[in-house]
């Protein structure tokens, strides 16, 4: 049999880590943009010593490791790393996954923790590379939290001539007069106020709650998320009106890509090209700061939207699944 057991020496833990990872899709693999195991030891590196635990399985003393997880704690939910518990072939067929999780999640009950939350991420083309992680979470007692999602990518100096020239009475602005207020406002009118909207947004606080809008701003704005100058937040005026609006901002340490979103357009605007005009106008300010491609999110089943992103120049290339565990 095996035990698990926490591992105090971070060290120690890399190693094991590395062990365990080297069989996932990713780690050799040159998609563009998947997880890179330098940027994982970076982000277990920085994590380490702080609301934190990282576990392992293995065979008594024996130094190979069965499986590896690492956890941290964010208030009151605990996240879990990339394409963890990272468990061997050998431990798979043992139970070794199934006896991480439940061991974090008694660990994270006894600390008061809520839930503990888990982003699974696997190329569109690609749906087998994630069919055992998908199962061991579905069978551990975690629920999908919202449709699958799907990430789409766009190279800037590729991007499609498309403008907004043609739509009448449009301008296209930065956010620099804009309060967050007012921008959370906007979010609501665009994502909550049509019933339609529920279908795709509804299970998503950042965008049709205003606590979760005002923390969504309040951190893009300050610089946590990563950079974001007026430019970067685009606002359509239909004669002087708001009509809506697309934000972007580019995360820490990655000078080669922004990101896009969230978009939204006013019910009473839509199917006039203004969410296309929106687009591309951030695009541009991206590329302007030298950024080379650009990421957004829409949901698999959004066809308009994808129809749409398709049309400027994005093309998917992963889908995401959002699963959690709420604990007793």
């Amino acid at each position: 049999m095996f035990e698990i057991r926490e591992e105090a020496s971070l060290e120690r833990f890399l190693a094991l880590w590395e062990e365990c990872m080297k069989g996932a899709p990713w780690f050799d693999s040159d998609v563009k943009f998947w997880y890179k195991p330098e940027e994982e030891l970076e982000r277990l590196d920085s994590i380490h010593g702080g609301d934190s635990f990282f576990l392992i399985a293995c065979h008594g003393s024996e130094p190979e490791p069965l499986g590896v997880l690492s956890v941290q704690v964010l208030g009151s939910v605990g996240k879990m790393g990339p394409w963890e518990p990272g468990v061997t072939h050998a431990g798979r067929g043992m139970g070794v996954g199934e006896a991480l999780l439940e061991r974090a999640c008694e660990k994270l009950g006894d600390w008061g923790v809520e839930k503990l939350e888990f982003t699974l991420r696997y190329p569109c083309d690609a749906p087998a590379h994630a069919a055992w992680l998908d199962g061991l979470y579905r069978g551990c007692g975690f629920s999908q939290r919202g449709p699958t999602g799907l990430q789409m990518l766009a190279d800037l100096s590729q991007i499609a001539g498309l403008g907004a020239k043609d739509i009448r009475g449009l301008r296209i602005t930065g956010r620099e007069n804009l309060s967050i207020d007012d921008l959370v406002g906007y979010t609501l009118r665009a994502f909550s106020s049509d019933p339609r909207d529920k279908t795709y947004f509804s299970w998503d606080p950042l965008t049709t709650t205003k606590d979760g809008a005002q923390r969504f701003f309040n951190e893009i704005f300050s610089q946590e998320m990563g950079r974001s100058p007026p430019e970067f937040f685009r606002v359509a005026w239909i004669d002087g009106e708001p009509a809506g609006f697309a934000g972007s901002f580019a995360r820490k340490n990655d000078e080669t890509r922004g990101v896009v979103g969230p978009v939204g357009v006013f019910p009473e605007y839509r199917r006039r090209g203004i969410a296309t005009a929106l687009v591309l106008s951030t695009c541009y300010a991206l590329r302007s700061e030298g950024y080379r491609y650009a990421y957004l999110g829409t949901h698999v089943d959004n066809l308009p939207a994808r129809r749409m992103y398709e049309g400027i120049g994005f093309k998917p290339v992963f889908n995401t699944v959002e699963f959690e565990r709420i604990l007793d």
